[in-house]
Parts: structure tokens; sequence; C-alpha cells
């Protein structure tokens, strides 16, 4: 992996404030590090070049007037000289010219020029060159990472206040990351289930659709238009000239995807849409794949897809939660974090049924139900249009009472084995199921004066049809009927 995207085009430039006229900085065109690059985050090579400051001082020190002396000083943040500064800015109008006077050693990070002659103030104001000059130091980055700055500081020494001086500073380097990967799950969480209890067979399910699919896995996309920075447009070439054509999102060619699993066991094999991946590890748990670099930048616009297969005919674990980890090979000066999901898909099981939540006829739990063993005002329930014998009848209560010395449920949720289903003899395939209010209270485990609002949750094969199922209720005490329309 390499530089993405260092320049930013041309510098805009920095006017610093003085007289009717001022002394202007850029950064010129022609430097090896121009104004605001976007370096990669993850490069961690050395970067080094020459900066190259154009002066235009024409008219800029009329203010300050004879005998007056100014000093330039250059301060770079995050970055030192590579050797001494030797370049004095010199003039076609020689008066505009300065002279080294401190600093500019190797490994410093500040020089001091200061103007060498007595009629600074005449130095020429006007059109031409006779002003201007270009500046060239050698620097180089002190911590990678971390973003380089320069600051041009013009201070009077001598001659009139009418002379304010100035400041002006250039952003030079910026670290921006660069490199990023995507792993998606597949949103279709049926396309992962296993089929017929403890036996998978996806391509004989009775599931449509891309049984097995886990997933894709992507690089970002990363182009001359990327917007870092504010949008900023990426030139041809970085630092060095080298064209940033030639930089992709991974250059080598052993990256690794690794699927990790809680046991692979009648897992045969994981299929990527790109690359290949080996067959699935027995003792680590895992299965491994392959991918050059080409194949992971492509991703970013095609992003490679994962389906597993798994045995038709032995027995899986299920279920298990599938995890993901992307690693890139390491790179002279590159150093990548790759991606990772511990979660990224669940290897779910299908056990064929499905629950539904049953209410009064107006949709109401069944309110204020005695939930005795015996005695009290006893409850008779039936739920009819049940289109399967039920695998399950179950009590859930919504809210409970229970006074002094009575027995509490331990849950509020219990299965009704007293319940007892019946198919309809004049409707073959309709079920009817019926039990009492002591048959839920032997669930709950209560007794005594307990009382609650509760609604029922019948389990039923996937497949069966809900829309006919009614539950109704006959209330009674000591054998006499009291009605059966308190709950519509």
């Amino acid at each position: 992996m390499k530089l993405v995207q260092l320049l930013s085009g041309a510098a805009a430039a920095a006017l610093i404030a003085g007289a009717a006229s001022a002394q202007t900085v850029t950064v010129d065109g022609t430097s090896a590090i121009a104004e605001d690059n976007i370096v990669a985050a993850e490069f961690e090579g050395a970067l080094a070049g020459n900066l190259i400051l154009n002066l235009d001082m024409g008219g800029a020190f009329a203010a300050l007037g004879a005998g007056g002396e100014v000093d330039m000083i250059i301060t770079l943040t995050n970055a030192d000289f590579t050797g001494i500064v030797t370049d004095d800015p010199t003039f076609t109008d020689v008066s505009c010219n300065f002279d080294i006077q401190s600093g500019g050693g190797a490994g410093g990070t500040s020089v001091t020029f200061r103007s060498t002659e007595a009629d600074l103030q005449t130095c020429t104001n006007g059109a031409g060159t006779d002003a201007t000059d270009l500046l060239t130091l050698p620097i180089e980055v002190t911590t990678v990472g971390s973003s380089v700055d320069v600051s041009v500081q013009f201070v009077r020494n001598a001659g009139s206040a009418g002379y304010t001086g100035g400041t002006t500073a250039f952003d030079i380097i910026d670290y921006t990351a660069a490199t990023g990967y995507t792993f998606t799950a597949n949103a279709d969480t049926t396309e992962l289930l296993v089929t017929g209890g403890t036996l998978i067979n996806w391509s004989a399910g009775a599931l449509a659709g891309d049984e097995g699919f886990l997933g894709t896995f992507a690089a970002d996309a990363f182009t001359d238009t990327d917007a870092v920075a504010g949008g900023i447009q990426a030139p041809t070439v970085d630092v060095a000239g080298t064209p940033l054509a030639s930089y992709d999102t991974v250059v080598t060619d052993n990256n690794e995807i690794v699927f990790s699993f809680t046991d692979v066991t009648n897992i045969t094999s994981i299929t990527p849409t790109a690359g290949g991946c080996a067959a699935p590890d027995a003792v680590a748990n895992t299965v491994t794949c392959t991918f050059t670099g080409a194949q992971v930048n492509t991703s970013n616009g095609a992003p490679i897809g994962f389906t597993m297969a798994i045995s038709a005919a032995a027995a899986v674990v299920a279920p298990q939660t599938i995890g993901v980890t992307f690693t890139p090979e390491a790179e002279a000066n590159w150093a990548e974090a790759g991606a990772a999901n511990a979660s990224f898909a669940v290897l779910d099981e299908d056990d064929g049924v499905f629950t539904t939540a049953v209410n009064n006829a107006a949709g109401n739990p069944f309110a204020w139900t005695s939930l005795r063993t015996t005695g009290g005002t006893k409850s008779a329930f039936r739920i009819t249009g049940l289109e399967a014998n039920p695998s399950e009848i179950a009590v859930v209560l919504d809210n409970v009472y229970a006074r002094a010395g009575s027995t509490a449920p331990a849950a509020a949720r219990a299965v009704i084995t007293g319940a007892d289903v019946q198919e309809d003899p004049l409707n073959a395939g309709t079920f009817t199921a019926t039990f009492t209010s002591e048959d839920i209270a032997a669930a709950l485990g209560t007794d005594g004066g307990v009382n609650g609002d509760l609604h029922f949750e019948v389990v039923l094969a996937d497949g069966t049809g809900v829309g006919s199922i009614a539950a109704s209720r006959l209330l009674s005490t000591g054998g006499v009927v009291a009605g059966s329309g308190f709950d519509n």
C-alpha cells in the first residue's frame, strides 16, 4: 500500500497585512511538497522534499522609511530541515535582498533571514520580476501521521512603525485515513436457516433464494475524486512524482479473509465470487480465503460474495455465530488494520414451527381469570380454527394478583399440559383445544387467591394458517354456568 491523494492543486496566495502594499508569499507550484498535501494516514514512510516559497516583495516596505530593517522568520511545525539551508532570497532589485541571519541548520525547525540593504523601503513596486524570487527549503516530516505547517513572519527591527509586518501560515501536509473495508452480512437471515431438523440440505429445502449466502466483502472505493478534506481533487502524481494511478488499495497478493466457526462439522466449503477458499480446517474451525491485490481493489466496485455449502446427508452443529477477519499482507512503510466482524452471520436452526398469540374476541386478554387448582369461579376455554394439531399451547400472564398466603406463579409463561386437542369429525384437518382454569393453575403452579389477566400462545408447524383461530371462555361456579359473554 502506498500514498493516496497527496496533492491538492494550486495553493491560494496568502497576503500579509501591512501598509498600502504588502509582501506576498505563496507556495510555488514547482514544490516537491506543495500546499495542502493529503497523505494516507496508514503510510508510515519518510516524507521529504523541497518546499519552495514564491516571494513578492514589490512595494511591501514603502512605509518602513529609510534605514529600516526587517526579519523574515520561517518556522516549521512537525518538520525539520534535511540539510543546511543555503538559499538566500536575492532579487533583481538588490534593495529587496535578504540573507540568513540565524538558524537553518540541518535538523532545525526555524531559519531567520534579515534584509541586507538600508534602502529596503525602495524595493520595487509594480509589474515585472524585479522584486520576486524563489526560496528553496529542504524539509522532511518529523512525526509521521501528524500534520505539517509552515509559517512565514515578517518582523520590523528598525524603521517607521508604519510598517507593521505580519504572518502567514501554510497547511503543507495532513494525514487522512485512506483504507477501509466493509463486511456486509446477508440481510435475509432465512437463507442461513437449517431445514429438516437436525439435517441441512439447502439445495432441497423449501426456502427459495440464495441458501447459504453469507454476505459480501468490499474495499472502499479510492479515486482521484474522493471527498477527502472537503472534496479536494487529487493531481496525477505524488510528492516524489510517482503517478497516483499506480497506488491501489492493496498492491500485494497474499491477502486473507478467515471465517471462524464454533464447529465446522459438515460444513463442506465456502465459495467466493473472486479469489479462492481452502477446505474447512477441522482443528481450528476456520475457513481461509486468499485474494490478490487486484481482486481486493476490484471489490470496491464489485463486492466479493461468499456462499457456504453444507453436507446434505449429515447432522451439523447449529446454531452458531460466524466471525470473519480480513488481513492484508504487510507492506513496507505501510500499517493497515484490515477489518473484522465477530458476528458476521448466524447459522441458525429452523425448528419448523412458529408461535401465534391468541386473545379474546375483542383482541384483549382474558381478564381476572381465577388461577385456583380447585374451587372458585372456574373458566373453561376453547380454542377453535386450528388448522393443525399444535405442538404446544401455553398460557401467558399479562397481569397477576395474589392474596397473602396464596401460591404465586413462578413464571409468566407455562405450557398447558392438560389441554385436550381433538380433530373436528365434521371438518377433517381442523382441530379444537379445550382446557380449564384449573389446568392453567396446575401449569403455573398457582393456588389459593390468585387471579390474572392472560392470553395464550399456540405453536404450530410452519405454513399453518392462523386466520380462523379464536378463543372463548365459559364461566361457572359450583357447576352452575354463569355466562359466556363476559369477554365480548
